[in-house]
């Protein structure tokens, strides 16, 4: 007797998880009842995604909202993404952890070594050298280890945060200059420090935006917590079905 097989047909959507993101906080988060709004992630790179008229805007060819790889310093370094002088090189997880790494390396940095050098774990410790007078390597240097010490007021790491809210505000000014939004959502790890990063960020903007869009953007944290990529991922579903396209 044969035997038959039956395959059934199954739908998969894929998403850029920033874009993904951005719909998790349009229809669940800070962005619930915006209907135009610009989701930027802040983490070990930066990322975006762009709501307009309800629907994700993905552009031409699928990579709009590339917000970490706008230009801020033009004549800067270059970028892995090809780029001169990105905002993801001064405003990420990565650039301030590099950022104290070069630092300690160049021993301008002891308070801040000592800081991370106390606040360790166990298993932590166990994989550092044992001649501890010797630079932490970068895995125990990291951007939450960074705001840790800025918190309690250690220097190198309060001037290293300020670089990056600087570049993060100027990363906020074009935003506000180009789509003119009525909602900036901030997501992402590094994000989640707080006024600590804001709000010198929004300071920023305060004193570099036009006027006009300045005064009808309000810029604020992301509500939903770190899984807020794959809550988004599972909102495509029904996403998808609004469009007709499931």
């Amino acid at each position: 007797m044969a035997r038959g097989v039956i395959f059934s047909a199954i739908t998969v959507f894929l998403e850029n998880d920033a874009s993904a993101a951005a719909l998790a906080e349009y229809l669940f988060g800070a962005g619930r009842g915006c209907e135009a709004f610009v989701y930027m992630t802040v983490s070990t790179g930066i990322g975006g995604g762009i709501i307009i008229g309800g629907k994700i805007w993905r552009g031409i060819s699928g990579t709009a909202a590339e917000l970490g790889h706008m230009t801020i310093d033009w004549q800067g370094e270059r970028c892995a993404c090809g780029n001169i002088g990105c905002l993801e090189q001064f405003a990420s997880g990565t650039a301030i952890a590099r950022a104290a790494r070069e630092a300690i390396i160049m021993g301008q940095g002891e308070a801040l070594r000592a800081f991370a050098l106390s606040h360790h774990t166990e298993d932590e410790m166990a994989t550092l050298d044992d001649n501890t007078t010797a630079p932490v390597s970068p895995p125990q240097i990291n951007a939450r280890t960074i705001a840790q010490a800025a918190r309690v007021g250690i220097p190198l790491a309060c001037a290293i945060i300020s670089k990056a809210a600087e570049a993060l505000g100027v990363g906020l000014v074009n935003i506000i200059h180009i789509f003119n939004p009525k909602l900036i959502v901030l997501g992402g790890g590094v994000a989640q420090m707080g006024d600590l990063l804001l709000e010198p960020a929004r300071q920023i903007v305060q004193a570099r935006a036009m006027h006009t869009p300045q005064n009808v953007v309000q810029i604020v944290p992301a509500e939903l917590e770190k899984n807020v990529g794959l809550v988004g991922a599972g909102a495509l579903l029904y996403y998808h079905k609004q469009e007709g396209l499931s």
